[in-house]
């Protein structure tokens, strides 16, 4: 009998246009961030042969992800993102551990504490992208993820605007603040990985 591969599972958005919420806009004028994805990626690749694991994309609705314009431009100027801007995989399955980094915190705002049924995220510790850094993106936005956040009670630890921050929760919980977060994010969150692997 064969063993399944243990899959990583990195979780992007399908949405291109920020005001409508829609991901049909074949000429995006947002999407997923191609440098935070990037380096993610990059450093998990390393557990793939070493301990039998498999990386797969995923997006919340199913469906093609596309980077946003501006990260795509800043990826293809950095040499160490190459591979990944060539790769064409699909992240799918997660088990373990849980990662999101800027806006992405935003994912995990719809889970649940299986025991008392209150959000997941109600006092753990996360970071995300501040409503200060959202501001100067110059998007139309419903919202600010760091304001969701704390209405739902999380524990946030922020840094000054663009500033590396990465915050780890219980060793299961790895988020990072914002795009100079993402080689550290990656990092932490693969020996997070290694750590359980153990």
């Amino acid at each position: 009998m064969t063993r399944s591969l243990n899959k990583i599972v990195i979780v992007l958005t399908t949405v291109t246009d920020m005001k409508s919420g829609s991901s049909m806009n074949k000429q995006p004028t947002t999407g997923f961030n191609a440098v935070e994805a990037g380096y993610s990626w990059k450093s998990l690749r390393q557990l793939e042969k070493q301990y039998n694991m498999e990386i797969v994309f995923a997006s919340p609705r199913g469906g093609e992800c596309m980077m946003s314009p501006k990260s795509s431009e800043e990826a293809k100027r950095d040499f160490e993102l190459k591979e990944f801007l060539e790769s064409r995989q699909v992240w799918y399955e997660n088990n373990g551990v849980i990662g999101a980094i800027a806006q992405g915190s935003i994912g995990l705002v719809n889970m649940k504490n299986p025991r008392s049924g209150e959000p997941f995220l109600k006092n753990r510790k996360i970071t995300c992208m501040t409503s200060d850094e959202e501001k100067k993106l110059n998007e139309d936005i419903p919202f600010y993820v760091e304001e969701k956040l704390e209405e739902l009670g999380a524990k946030l630890e922020t840094q000054s605007p663009y500033q590396p921050n990465v915050v780890i929760e219980e060793n299961r919980l790895v988020s990072g603040q914002n795009p100079p977060s993402a080689r550290q994010f990656g990092e932490r969150l693969r020996e997070l990985i290694m750590n359980i692997k153990k």
